[in-house]
């Protein structure tokens, strides 16, 4: 009974959840670099397909350069270099003063005074090589316009070794390459002199260009200082300053006597407001000399007056009575004063009320000019910052203007000076040796273009490897299978031959043998099994060392509880959970626990087979029935502490036979009865079998099979074990080939 209240408490427990191990855990980082180990092994699974492939691109793109290499024509080389800038300071000066393209606000200024690789573009244009080759084509073969194009090389000569870039010389360098010499020749010749053609009027053009530009600008950039100005006016009107800059201390001190004004009338109202709540007391009590006796001397007077005839009326009532008619002239005389005073304080009430009322429309009007200098004070920092940003622009918008003028009245005088044309500094000619014969320039480009084709065929070979590393998708190696399911690594079980069954059958009857009653917790099972029968399961040192390891950290899991049940489940058929499931139940009984073997998987069972037990009845049949559990439990042979529930008969709907309270009665008495109770459960993927196990079962073990297990089918099996709120303990690989 004490085991079963412990099973329902365990599954009441609001922390029966996925384990930490589907977390993301900060030491899994390692997902967004390289695994070079990853690299280094798909290189050796795929060394076979990567050398066939590389054999065949090197193979064949190198067969094909060395043929053509072969076949290949001398090139003969004509060639010239000039000089595109002048050298001397004057000239230089007289060159930055008509570069146009310094004008422009939106380029960026340049040590150059030309602009090197428009200037070789425009060299090859067609405007100068079309009618130069038209001609080349008159004399000599025809070769067409973009072979020409293709064959002339020309570049900026650079100064190498120059920190921390390389730096451009003032010289171009051109040469053309062709396999007739005598074209090379007339083609260097027409253009070295039509290079130094086009530099005679680059300059006048350069001028003209200038003088345009500035004229384009001007117009636009008058507009602009207009609308600026325009703008600066509008922020004026609109917050009603000349400069926010200047009028911001102006309004502070404003606000300052403002404030000082609403706070002295805050306190005279509230002064006001006490003396006539004063005086409104002493009218409600009909006292209203009190309320005259500080005011003015004729006050006083009347007070006095009152003061006698009272006392009067004190000295005659001792003497006379009340009807008596000199006392009734003293009570009229003294209702009469009394009236008097009265009205004399219901005007002094109305003066304050007047006055009150004055001071407090005062402070309304105070309050609401406070009110408007602070939204201009609010206002005032969006005022200055665009009456800055705007006498910027205008600044710099003038500032420009004035340039472009200067500039246009310089460009003016500029236009009739004469332009330093281009220099030839060496050649035309053609590359010859020191005999003076022509020299072939073309370079045996074979041996590089080979190193090349090696290092692309390797490239190609090890990325289609790659490819088909993640075209299958399976996993090779334990590390994988950790990093893809973030799940703790329990045991590494290898792929070992002498992992077999060795199973010596029996007669079924043989093994079905009558049982005590469990409430023993099974002290009868010695007879369960004939001593015929023989189950046995060979080894290996390696292989008997992963179950153990593997039953080691099951039980370090759960070190501060007691872990009673377990599911052994996989996302596909054939990963080998049954033979997993079978040597764990072993190997814990071999360590004198006691072990109960479910074989959950009423579907496909597998447990009866690879241990040679009859299947006569078994976990259905409990579930199904009112068989005992003595009936169907059955003993192993060769281990006191193991006990084998076959499946049973396979029902023709296992989800509703699993779904029955009835199933989740035998699991709470199986938790009761034994130490520990391994269920052997159906796949996961595609079944939702597993997901009733697991549910009610403290933890689940997943077997994945190296270089078996589907990736995908691994992550939709682990999103069920998610939605079915499963604990998960970690994963088991299984055949493993290290």
């Amino acid at each position: 009974m004490e085991d079963q209240k412990d099973y329902r408490e365990f599954l009441s427990k609001d922390s029966v959840t996925l384990p930490p191990s589907f977390t993301t855990n900060s030491q899994d980082n390692n997902e967004e670099q390289l695994d070079i180990g990853w690299v280094f092994s798909v290189l050796r699974r795929r060394a076979a397909i990567i050398i066939f492939i590389a054999i065949i691109i090197i193979g064949s793109l190198g067969t094909a350069i060395i043929l053509l290499g072969r076949r290949k024509a001398p090139l003969y080389q004509g060639y010239f270099k000039l000089l595109a800038e002048p050298i001397s300071a004057e000239a230089q000066v007289d060159r930055l003063a008509i570069s146009s393209e310094t004008l422009a606000k939106n380029v960026h200024f340049k040590k150059d005074t030309i602009d090197y690789d428009s200037l070789v573009r425009f060299l090859k244009s067609e405007q100068i090589m079309r009618p130069i080759i038209e001609e080349m084509n008159s004399k000599n073969d025809y070769i067409a316009y973009d072979i020409v194009i293709k064959n002339l090389y020309i570049t900026r000569i650079m100064v190498e070794d120059a920190k921390p870039v390389p730096i451009g010389t003032k010289i171009i360098d051109v040469h053309y390459n062709d396999e007739n010499s005598d074209r090379v020749e007339f083609l260097i010749n027409k253009l070295s002199l039509a290079y130094l053609e086009y530099s005679g009027y680059e300059r006048l053009v350069t001028v003209k260009n200038g003088i345009k530009f500035i004229e384009e600008q001007l117009p636009g950039l008058e507009e602009r200082a207009n609308n600026i100005k325009k703008q600066i006016q509008d922020v004026r009107q609109r917050y009603n300053v000349i400069d926010p800059e200047l009028n911001t201390p102006g309004l502070y001190r404003q606000k300052q006597l403002l404030e000082e004004k609403r706070l002295n009338l805050e306190t005279k109202i509230a002064n006001i407001k006490v003396v006539k709540a004063n005086i409104e007391k002493h009218l409600d009590e009909g006292n209203a000399t009190t309320v005259l006796a500080d005011r003015t001397s004729a006050y006083k007077i009347l007070i006095e007056q009152l003061n006698n005839v009272e006392g009067r009326i004190a000295q005659k009532s001792s003497l006379l009575r009340e009807d008596s008619p000199m006392i009734r002239t003293l009570r009229q005389q003294e209702a009469n004063l009394r009236s008097l005073l009265f009205a004399e304080a219901q005007k002094i009430m109305k003066n304050i009320d007047a006055e009150l009322e004055g001071l407090e429309e005062e402070y309304k009007v105070i309050v609401t000019a406070e009110n408007i200098l602070e939204q201009q004070l609010q206002e005032l920092p969006i005022a200055a910052r665009l009456y800055s940003e705007l006498q910027t622009e205008l600044k710099v918008v003038n500032q420009t203007l004035n340039e472009f003028r200067a500039k246009r009245e310089d460009f003016n005088l500029k236009a009739a000076q004469q332009e330093v044309p281009w220099n030839i500094i060496e050649g035309p000619g053609l590359r010859r040796d020191a005999s003076g014969n022509l020299k072939p320039v073309g370079k045996d480009n074979t041996k590089r273009m080979l190193a090349l084709i090696v290092v692309l065929g390797s490239l190609l070979s090890m990325g289609s490897g790659f490819l088909i590393e993640v075209i299958i998708q399976v996993f090779h190696t334990p590390k994988e299978i950790q990093v893809t399911t973030k799940l703790s690594l329990l045991g590494v079980i290898p792929l070992a031959k002498e992992l077999r069954r060795q199973t010596i059958q029996a007669k079924p009857q043989k093994h079905l043998m009558v049982l005590g009653s469990l409430s023993s917790k099974v002290t009868n099972f010695s007879n369960l099994v004939d001593t015929d029968s023989k189950l046995k399961l060979t080894y290996s040192p390696l292989v008997l060392e992963a179950f153990r390891s593997l039953y080691t950290n099951i039980s370090l899991l759960n070190h501060d509880s007691s872990l009673k049940s377990l599911a052994i489940s996989s996302a596909m058929k054939g990963d080998g959970k049954s033979t997993i499931a079978i040597n764990l139940a072993q190997i814990a009984a071999s360590v004198g626990q006691r072990v109960l073997l479910v074989d959950a998987n009423l579907r496909s069972p597998q447990i009866h087979l690879q241990l040679g037990l009859p299947n006569l009845e078994g976990f259905s049949d409990a579930i199904s029935t009112d068989i005992g559990l003595n009936d169907a439990i059955q003993r192993s042979p060769e281990n006191e502490n193991l006990f084998i529930l076959t499946a049973g008969q396979v029902p023709p709907d296992p989800i509703k036979l699993l779904s029955s309270q009835k199933r989740k009665y035998l699991m709470d008495q199986f938790n009761a009865f034994f130490d520990l109770v391994i269920y052997d459960t159906p796949p996961l993927v595609d079944l939702a079998d597993a997901s009733l196990i697991t549910a009610h079962v403290d933890g689940t073990i997943l077997v994945v099979a190296i270089e078996k297990t589907d990736r995908s089918m691994l992550t939709k099996a682990i999103e069920g074990l998610k939605i079915s709120d499963a604990s998960v303990l970690g994963v088991v690989t299984n055949f493993n080939k290290r």
